[in-house]
């Protein structure tokens, strides 16, 4: 696919292969690596999630460890179902949703700008983003939106935080059918760096 920005997948996973439990936060990875997290998002113009993942942890996505400029937050909510008092709709940096409805929320609201796609696929989401200057992004979730990504082949790289912990059930870690490219750990966690296999020659 052309005009697209370069797609890294992020995500934590516990040792037997979950990223979470369904409706409910849980932070798998140790501080390090948080602050590591909050690098890697200084290094790209863009953050997206699902909004599930908004709902479940209400996260702010940026960065606050003082490592740089946080990137654009980019939010998939079809429905428009999201609470505007969520984090991800602060002013501490520029939003972007995605909707499938197509009314006056399509207008900027101060630092959110919605847009309704032509056709609700990743295709034309990623061409839009490339658009408006997006040249790598981050895709941190949730297990929906994640394992789009990998279903449709739309992935450069993915950055796997392995916890030393187990879930025993929940949410199902995407599966990359590769071996790592590189890895380290992190105190208790392993850091896991992968390249999509059809980039490599």
């Amino acid at each position: 696919m052309l005009n697209k920005p370069y797609i890294i997948l992020k995500y934590a996973k516990s040792i037997d292969n979950y990223i979470g439990q369904k409706n409910k936060s849980i932070w798998l990875t140790n501080n390090y690596s948080k602050r590591l997290v909050h690098k890697w998002r200084a290094e790209v113009d863009a953050i997206l999630v699902g909004s599930g993942t908004v709902s479940a942890d209400n996260p702010r996505l940026t960065t606050r460890f003082d490592f740089g400029n946080s990137p654009l937050r980019v939010v998939l909510d079809g429905s428009l179902n999201l609470d505007v008092n969520n984090s991800v709709f602060n002013n501490e940096a520029k939003t972007i949703v995605f909707t499938k409805k197509n009314n006056k929320h399509q207008k900027t609201k101060g630092k959110i700008k919605y847009f309704v796609p032509n056709c609700w696929t990743l295709e034309e989401m990623l061409s839009i983003l490339h658009r408006e200057g997006v040249r790598s992004i981050i895709i941190e979730g949730g297990q929906k939106v994640l394992k789009s990504f990998v279903a449709n082949d739309l992935w450069d790289e993915a950055r796997v935080l392995v916890a030393k912990k187990e879930l025993f059930m929940g949410l199902k870690a995407p599966e990359l059918n590769c071996k790592p490219m590189k890895e380290f750990r992190l105190l208790t966690d392993t850091v896991q760096i992968y390249k999509n296999p059809k980039l490599i020659r």
